[in-house]
């Protein structure tokens, strides 16, 4: 391998430019052309930007750049490929979670603008623009723009896969851009989300983080191949549509609202979800914890909310904590003001039928007033 390193430096110029060429060198001897394609896919982002590790990942999956193997799901191969551009020092200044996990990074503004050099052809970050200047390229970064339309922009647009866009998003945009994989609209100046949004039937991630969308329209659950919702930050948004359950391709569902909240609607038949960061129960049909039971894959961490409508430990057992293998953190709340002496002390039985699987690193029980079952104690101890 060193000879082959040896050989590769016999190509660099040892002039003002060395360090590009060395880094471009560190480009080319990544380990797979599907490590070398997400890596450069990273010029999407601006240069100096915080790179969230889940958010790449997922944005990897949406453009089918990770194909896992045998025994192995797309975030496996991602997280793989993530840690290779850690080792190589392609990433850097990480930030960590409490189990020593790197969650995010930045990229040297070296290093990016080797990126830039490399996808050049792919990848485009452009300031305000008319839909008619626009490049003809798969990934594309936008500030603003305009919604002229023509023959000559339906031509280009057809190619773009991802868009990023921190203006306005018109219904004419959606039309255009109609082989959309990703829609990031992560800080968008925008307050609502056209419903032509529902005719962008390839797209695999949305992104309306940290802007003002109050509803999300009813189109979206046509987006049956959509991987990942991200809506973090977005303080508006008070609800998701009802018909949620048909967005069967969902793996990934960040969203975070208090427990007042209503669940969408049988949420259980969302069997690829990964990430669900709380759920809050309620006694109406198809919002009760018995929702839980089929989603087999869910890991991280998981609310479970509004615990005084279970009404018995079988009723709890339907959950199946106990099968979820992959939930690292769990955290049970009843409501602060709730009347125990209502209950017949059935609470330390409900939290008997609510006892996860043993790979279960952090668990905070909140509002409880009654005994605590045998596994708590152990774990306690």
């Amino acid at each position: 391998e060193w000879h082959s390193i040896q050989e590769s430096f016999s190509n660099v110029v040892f002039e003002e430019n060395m360090t590009s060429q060395l880094l471009g060198l560190s480009f080319n001897q990544l380990p797979s052309p599907s490590l070398k394609k997400c890596f450069a896919y990273c010029s999407i982002f601006a240069k100096g930007s915080e790179i969230e590790r889940e958010q790449v990942v997922q944005l990897w999956m949406a453009e089918g750049y990770l194909e896992p193997n045998k025994g192995t799901d797309m975030e496996d191969m991602g997280n793989k490929f993530f840690n290779l551009l850690l080792q190589s020092s392609l990433f850097q200044d990480v930030k960590k979670d409490v189990y020593n996990n790197v969650t995010c990074c930045k990229m040297h503004d070296l290093v990016h603008e080797v990126l830039c050099q490399v996808s050049s052809s792919e990848t485009k970050r452009m300031d305000e623009t008319a839909l008619d200047d626009i490049p003809q390229v798969h990934h594309l970064a936008l500030n603003s723009c305009k919604v002229e339309r023509s023959k000559t922009i339906e031509e280009k647009a057809k190619y773009v896969r991802t868009l990023f866009l921190k203006g306005i998003a018109y219904d004419k945009t959606f039309q255009v851009f109609r082989s959309l994989h990703v829609l990031n609209l992560d800080g968008a100046g925008i307050e609502a989300l056209p419903i032509s949004i529902g005719v962008l039937l390839h797209l695999r991630l949305v992104d309306v983080s940290h802007t003002k969308v109050k509803v999300l329209p009813d189109s979206v659950c046509r987006l049956y191949n959509l991987q990942t919702l991200r809506t973090t930050g977005c303080d508006s948004l008070k609800r998701l549509p009802n018909k949620m359950r048909n967005l069967i391709s969902l793996r990934h569902l960040h969203y975070y609202k208090d427990e007042n909240v209503k669940m969408p609607l049988q949420i259980g038949k969302l069997t690829s979800l990964r990430t669900l960061e709380f759920f809050n129960v309620c006694p109406e049909r198809g919002r009760g914890i018995e929702e839980l039971g089929s989603l087999k894959n869910l890991g991280g961490k998981l609310e479970i909310r509004n615990l005084e409508h279970v009404n018995s430990k079988e009723e709890a057992k339907r959950a199946d904590l106990s099968g979820k293998r992959n939930i690292r953190e769990l955290e049970f709340l009843w409501k602060w003001n709730y009347d125990w002496e209502i209950d017949n002390n059935i609470g330390g039985d409900i939290l008997e039928g609510l006892q996860p699987h043993p790979n279960l690193k952090i668990l905070t029980i909140k509002n409880f007033m009654d005994e605590f079952p045998p596994w708590v104690r152990r774990i306690a101890s």
